[in-house]
């Protein structure tokens, strides 16, 4: 259930709240194929994840795009 969750899916934009309660019970934390990350559902783990930097970090994540998507290229222009 949770690893084919698609934040984009029209029935998770419309009714997301449905999802996330069957989620915080069932899989409380799962891999999303879709956006390649993991996700946490409950609200205390979370809070966990946020506030401890030594055991949870984007740093290995966080890397620049060797190019911008034309339309992001335009978009930024002005800029």
């Amino acid at each position: 259930m949770g690893s084919e969750f698609d934040p984009a899916a029209p029935a998770n934009i419309q009714h997301p709240y449905d999802f996330f309660a069957t989620t915080r019970d069932a899989t409380p934390v799962f891999h999303s194929s879709a956006l390649d990350a993991w996700v946490v559902s409950r609200y205390d783990q979370v809070e966990a994840i946020v506030t401890d930097h030594e055991r949870f970090s984007n740093a290995a994540a966080i890397h620049a795009p060797a190019s911008l998507d034309p339309v992001a290229a335009a978009l930024l222009s002005g800029f």
